[in-house]
């Protein structure tokens, strides 16, 4: 540590810090005893003071909280006090919620001098976790109770027109844009778990009629809409 000008007293006095453990109370009742005349120290050790007294004041049990002087978040973006949220019960997942404060944020974007605190959530991070647990139980990736599918490209004012009429019903339906390989258009509705397949196909279009799939049997049977929705709706 020398070799970057931190002497060994120095090095000592900051694992003693960052380590010290014990109740809120205890923790900054052994900050105050160090007796740091740094006034970063003091400053921070203040806002410290006033966080827990906050959250007492908000009534908010100490089972709930406790300072970690080990987290270390951004040092060239957060101005004071930051945070890392767990679940008590899925310790496992780890931090799920951070964030700070950073009150020299809007400076790049003006010239005036503004506070700021704020929170991050990871989603996805926390969903897979959740996932994992059995905590969520996925259903339909999709609202859509139909998908309708053509064979070619000219076909698509008329696949929108079918959508339009079972949705003027109240069906949700969702149209696949583009027309590729009609199998590859199925295995889309497979996975989002879309339970029909409206089929625009060349004779059905001369027919007036569109042909109906049940996706999870197979069973298929052309049409007319006023049937499709019928079906669909029962």
């Amino acid at each position: 540590m020398e070799s970057i000008g931190v002497s060994a007293d120095v090095v000592e006095q900051i694992f003693g810090l960052v380590l010290t453990q014990g109740s809120v109370h205890e923790i900054l009742t052994a900050l105050e005893a160090m007796n740091i005349a740094d006034e970063t120290f003091q400053e921070g050790l203040s806002e410290m003071r006033s966080v827990t007294q906050a959250l007492e004041s908000l009534g908010v049990p100490e089972t709930h909280y406790r300072i970690d002087l080990m987290i270390t978040r951004g040092l060239d973006y957060y101005t004071g006090t930051v945070y890392e949220t767990q679940l008590t019960d899925y310790p496992q997942f780890g931090s799920v919620c951070s964030g700070g404060r950073y009150d020299n944020l809007v400076g790049y974007y003006t010239d005036e001098d503004l506070p700021g605190v704020g929170i991050s959530i990871g989603l996805s991070r926390l969903f897979d976790q959740m996932r994992a647990e059995g905590l969520v139980k996925l259903g339909a990736q999709t609202p859509a109770q139909v998908l309708v599918v053509r064979f070619t490209d000219e076909q698509l004012p008329e696949a929108l027109e079918t959508a339009k009429m079972f949705r003027d019903y109240g069906i949700a339906t969702e149209v696949y844009m583009a027309a590729e390989k009609f199998g590859k258009q199925l295995k889309y509705g497979n996975k989002k778990g879309i339970p029909y397949a409206a089929i625009i196909g060349a004779s059905e279009a001369g027919e007036d009629q569109i042909l109906i799939k049940n996706m999870e049997t197979g069973d298929q049977a052309p049409m007319d809409i006023h049937e499709a929705i019928k079906l669909i709706k029962r």
